[in-house]
């Protein structure tokens, strides 16, 4: 089984995370204007500028919005994401 990778071994690669930083170029730029304009849309609508409308649906969206918005900001400014750390993609060079 040389070469394979159990779950418990990829659960414990992705919450361990990046020794180095994996993300840089265009991969930070949008990282940096899409993760904060999510949490802007959260906070818009949280402070009654928008209205997604009631139930459970809305709810759920805004909290995806706000973690969504949250997870993608930190990886601009720390330049580490899990995600890139797991599939093996590092755009820290370009």
């Amino acid at each position: 089984m040389s070469g394979e990778s159990s779950l418990r071994d990829v659960v414990v690669d992705f919450l361990r995370g990046p020794g180095a930083p994996n993300v840089g170029g265009l991969d930070r730029v949008w990282r940096a204007v899409v993760g904060p304009a999510l949490l802007a849309l959260v906070v818009a609508t949280l402070a009654g500028a928008l209205s997604p409308g009631t139930g459970p649906l809305a709810v759920a969206l805004l909290a995806v919005g706000l973690c969504v918005g949250v997870i993608v900001t930190h990886s601009a400014v720390t330049r580490r994401c899990r995600v890139n750390h797991l599939t093996g993609v590092d755009t820290s060079g370009e």
